[in-house]
């Protein structure tokens, strides 16, 4: 489980586990007006500031599964089972986790030796840990029988609700060489244990929850759907024509939320536009992505077409900004390469040079980490380029601050925290795989 800061594993991550849009923030978590174009010079401290004492982080370390807490001695909280995607709630209380296991089935063909993994829950604050959805609750809704024939079931794209009692998954079905997604929706519940299929196979597909709670947008490859978060009075707002992209697999949008709930975005690839393998050579030329606006009330508005030759980013939603008021619009030809920041009516806001990839934005939309050049460089959205000497941090846990990992001379990385004014503090050391943090207001 070796963790390497490639664009390609942070790319593989969101497959499984995709975090809940954040709350609006303190107006005092700022960025600094004075970072210019110049690496900056960071200062080691001692001792946490109070600031950061409410700092949780989970992490791999020799094989364990550690809790770090603040300034305070790094605990263990799981050793001797084989884990992965380290996923906290938002209100830090509750970790999950992925728990793998290896069996031998009777499989169609003969006998088969395979993996699958069950998602196990720790209360954080007494301490307990136990199984939470399992490969056995999932069989019965596909008439599996249990404990023997493949496929094997697990549960992908986790995401904590944000009100941090309930999760929503995808069903992932694997049998010896081969797996597909299901394109369900399922919802498990913290405080009852109740794990229910909201929507069955090709019903669900790529989800987001409202901030608040009451409505969702599901998308497949052909249509745009609201609900309400119970999964009843369906209404498909949006269709469009299935469009493969790499290995035969259909483009299946992310739809993503304004922070107050009040509107839904979504990037379409559209119908009439250039191939995905054809690149622009002009921003003035039609766009190959649409994107459309999604009221509650079901009524759409279609607000622009840009360029876009990255279809992950659409997937993954990464284009929008985390207020849902911003958009990267990007060319890469062998005349022209660059990005636009945009608004929704389309004004300009910035321009930036080539970059290849977009890694995550900070959470109040003012730093783009992005991959340019094979380096990794922070953009800020007044059009400044920060080369910031841990600009691979992939873990923010408010907008000048984050959690990294470092590599060293030695086997294993340092996890760090620092911030944008130049500050860090070291969490532990000999650190060797997934992580995940949250600093709580």
């Amino acid at each position: 489980m070796k963790i390497f800061l490639t664009v390609l594993i942070l790319l593989t991550a969101t497959l499984f586990f995709t975090g809940c849009q954040q709350a609006d923030l303190p107006a005092e978590n700022t960025v600094p007006e004075d970072i210019m174009e110049q690496e900056i010079i960071i200062e080691i401290i001692d001792e946490f500031p109070e600031e950061w004492a409410k700092l949780i982080v989970v992490y791999e370390k020799d094989g364990l599964l550690m809790l770090a807490k603040g300034g305070n001695t790094p605990q263990i909280l799981i050793d001797e089972l084989e884990f992965s995607s380290p996923l906290l709630s938002p209100d830090g209380k509750h970790l999950l986790y992925a728990i793998t296991y290896y069996d031998e089935r009777e499989g169609y063909d003969g006998e088969y030796a395979g993996s699958y993994y069950d998602l196990w829950l720790t209360d954080l604050d007494v301490g307990t840990t136990k199984p939470f959805v399992t490969e056995e609750m999932l069989r019965p809704a596909k008439d599996l029988p249990i404990g023997k024939y493949l496929p094997w079931l697990s549960p992908i794209r986790v995401t904590w609700l944000n009100s941090g009692n309930k999760i929503a998954f995808v069903s992932h079905m694997t049998a010896h060489v081969w797996g597909f997604n299901n394109n369900d929706l399922w919802l498990a519940d913290l405080v009852t244990g109740e794990v229910i299929e909201l929507l069955p196979d090709e019903m669900g597909g790529s989800f987001a929850f409202s901030p608040d709670g009451a409505l969702l947008l599901v998308a497949n490859s052909t249509s745009v759907s609201l609900m309400d978060s119970s999964g009843d009075q369906r209404l498909e707002v949006l269709k469009f024509s299935s469009i493969s992209v790499d290995y035969e697999k259909s483009y299946v949008p992310q739809p993503v939320w304004a922070p107050d709930s009040s509107y839904g975005l979504v990037a379409l690839i559209g119908p009439d536009s250039f191939s995905l393998s054809a690149k622009a050579n002009s921003f003035e030329e039609p766009g190959n992505v649409e994107i459309w606006k999604i009221y509650r009330d079901g009524s759409t508005e279609k607000l622009l077409d840009i360029n876009w030759p990255q279809y992950h980013e659409l997937m993954t939603g990464n284009i929008f900004s985390p207020d849902s008021r911003s958009i990267v619009s990007s060319l890469e030809s062998d005349l022209v390469s660059g990005a636009r920041l945009i608004n929704l009516e389309g004004e300009i806001i910035t321009t930036f040079d080539y970059f290849s990839t977009i890694i995550n934005w900070s959470p109040d939309g003012r730093m783009l980490l992005v991959k340019k050049d094979d380096q990794l460089v922070m953009l800020r959205t007044d059009g400044r380029e920060v080369s910031y000497p841990y600009a691979s941090a992939n873990k923010w846990t408010s907008p000048t601050k984050f959690v990294v990992l470092q590599e060293t001379q030695l086997e294993g990385y340092e996890l760090w925290l620092v911030d944008l004014n130049g500050r860090k503090i070291m969490i532990d050391t000999g650190v060797s795989g997934e992580f995940d943090a949250l600093l709580i207001d």
